[in-house]
């Protein structure tokens, strides 16, 4: 699906704010992982 339909798509479903994201400039840090993997948020 195009980026445009998508972000159309994010605000019909409701959302205020939909933008394409560069992925590039996300950073992952390991302690976030940690938290994922002992399940901090329970999800």
């Amino acid at each position: 699906m195009e980026i445009n339909a998508l972000i159309e798509e994010a605000r019909a479903a409701g959302l205020s704010q939909a933008v394409e994201l560069k992925t590039e400039t996300l950073s992952f840090l390991p302690e976030v992982r940690d938290m994922c993997r002992a399940d901090r948020c329970h999800l």
